[in-house]
């Protein structure tokens, strides 16, 4: 059996299964860990969840929230932001 946090990582890449709609917001945590706040397609916001950098790196919907976000896309590339690698964040956890 897949861990949560392996189902979610799987989900979180665009699978065919369970595929991102899109990012709703981010937000940086304690040492400035960026996270994101994605809505899975089909759902409503009630099953909204919180997922970091490595769990949405190959998603397409982050290159659609990167476009609308160009102020955060220039710290991407400037590497001014901080990629959380290490878990996956729930909702309502605080960083």
């Amino acid at each position: 059996d897949q861990t949560e946090e392996e189902l979610i990582r799987a989900c979180a890449r665009d699978s065919e299964d369970f595929p991102v709609e899109k990012i709703i917001i981010h937000r940086f945590g304690t040492k400035k860990p960026i996270i994101f706040k994605i809505r899975w397609k089909g759902d409503g916001p009630e099953a909204d969840t919180w997922a970091s950098w490595e769990d949405v790196k190959d998603c397409s919907a982050l290159e659609q929230y990167l476009k609308e976000k160009p102020s955060l896309k220039k710290k991407f590339e400037d590497g001014k932001v901080r990629k959380r690698t290490n878990k996956t964040v729930g909702m309502g956890e605080e960083e």
